[in-house]
C-alpha cells in the first residue's frame, strides 16, 4: 500500500509540474499583452508639461482614436487590460493546480498513517523480543557491568584464564578494571573486552552452553 501510495505521489509531482509550467506561460502571457495594450496609452499633456490626461486607444483598429483625454481610474485601466479568455484559462489551471496539491497532501497522509502503523507494531513487537529475550538470558542490554561482578579474564591475550573482580567498567571504551582475586597478588587490570568474561549467574545458563570452572581452592580456570 505504501508503494502505491509513493507512486500516486510520483505520478501527481508529474503531472503537477507540467499543469504549474503551463499556469506560468499563462500568466506570462496574460502580462505581456496587458504591457502591450499599456503601450497604447496616450499621455496628453499640456503646453506648460503637466499632464491633462490619457487617451485609451480601443482594442478594435477599425474605430477611429479617441480625442479627449481624461485621467483613468484604476478600475479603469484594469478594465482596459483585462482579458476576459485567458484570465478564465488562469483561474481554470490554478484550480486543477490546488486540486492536485490536496490529493498529494491526502496520498502523503495516509503513506504516513499507513508507516505510522507500521513503526508502532514493530515498536511492539520488538518490546516484546526484548522481554523474550531477557527472559532467556541472550539479550544484551548494555547496561555497565556493576561493580564487584566475578569475571574470567586473560591478562595476556592467549594466557591462562584467572578470576578477577570488577572494579569498573567503561561501555564506551569497552576497557574493564579488574582486582586478582587472589588477595595476595593485589593486582589491578586494566583490560580490554575481548579478555574479560563476566560470570553471570547460573539461571542464565542453557543447555550446551559453554562454561568456565574454577579449579579447587585457586583462582585460574
Amino acid at each position: 500500500e505504501v508503494k502505491r501510495n509513493l507512486e500516486l505521489m510520483k505520478d501527481l509531482d508529474k503531472s503537477s509540474s507540467a499543469k504549474a509550467g503551463e499556469l506560468v506561460n499563462l500568466q506570462q502571457q496574460y502580462i505581456q499583452q496587458a504591457q502591450q495594450k499599456l503601450s497604447k496609452v496616450r499621455v496628453v499633456e499640456n503646453p506648460d508639461g503637466t499632464v491633462l490626461g490619457m487617451q485609451l486607444r480601443s482594442n478594435d483598429n477599425s474605430q477611429p482614436p479617441p480625442t479627449e483625454a481624461f485621467i483613468p481610474t484604476t478600475q479603469e485601466l484594469f478594465d482596459y487590460t483585462f482579458q476576459a479568455d485567458l484570465y478564465r484559462k488562469i483561474q481554470s489551471l490554478q484550480q486543477e493546480c490546488l486540486q492536485k496539491a490536496d490529493e498529494k497532501v491526502m496520498v502523503a497522509q495516509q503513506a504516513y498513517e499507513v508507516i505510522d502503523a507500521k513503526v508502532q507494531r514493530l515498536d511492539q513487537d520488538l518490546a516484546a523480543m526484548e522481554k523474550l529475550l531477557q527472559a532467556t538470558g541472550d539479550f544484551d542490554s548494555g547496561v555497565t557491568v556493576k561493580p564487584d561482578a566475578l569475571a574470567a579474564c586473560q591478562v595476556t591475550p592467549g594466557s591462562e584464564w584467572i578470576l578477577a573482580k570488577v572494579i569498573h567498567h567503561d561501555p564506551n571504551t569497552g576497557m574493564y578494571q579488574l582486582a586478582d582475586e587472589d588477595v595476595e597478588s593485589n593486582k589491578i587490570f586494566h583490560l580490554p573486552e575481548n579478555q574479560v568474561q563476566v560470570l553471570y549467574t547460573v539461571e542464565k545458563l542453557r543447555s550446551g552452553d559453554v562454561v568456565f570452572a574454577v579449579y579447587p581452592d585457586t583462582t585460574s580456570f
